[in-house]
């Protein structure tokens, strides 16, 4: 085992990401998307989250790219970003899991999968079910 910090992973383990200032203010954002303070197909402007949060354009930017590979926004070049609606989000992505309210219709929809899987043979489930069961654990846990 590998110590890195709180972390005990397997050598070669992929490490959480670092809490850069980029996936900060992306935690903010879709904190206030998954909460229902931003609806979808609002529109997202990097100027707007630089004023509002006091940060570099480039930051901005970075966050907002990272919603885009989450699904909670689409961007595109000399149009703007919009909020996209729940079905486009990847809602088996841990991070977003982890970033929803704790009373979001996300959060119990993550408890219900979770105990789907509690059902399931994991063993003969394969390696995707099993991947899933530990991606949803750390949300049930900090849910619970």
């Amino acid at each position: 085992m590998v110590t890195t910090g709180t972390y005990k992973q397997r050598p070669g383990a992929k490490l959480p990401p670092a809490p850069t200032v980029p996936r900060t203010l992306a935690r903010s954002i879709a904190q206030e998307i998954l909460s229902g303070r931003m609806k979808p197909d609002s529109r997202i402007s990097a100027g707007s989250l630089c004023e509002f949060y006091g940060v570099a354009r480039s930051t901005a930017q970075s966050a907002l790219e990272i919603l885009n590979h989450k699904g909670l926004t689409t961007t595109r070049m000399r149009y703007g970003t919009w909020v996209n609606h729940w079905d486009k989000w990847n809602l088996l992505d841990p991070e977003l899991l982890a970033w929803a309210p704790a009373d979001s219709w996300l959060a119990d929809k993550a408890r219900e999968m979770f105990d789907l899987l509690n059902w399931a043979d994991l063993a003969e489930a394969g390696p995707m079910f099993t991947q899933l069961h530990r991606s949803l654990l750390p949300c049930v846990e900090a849910r619970s």
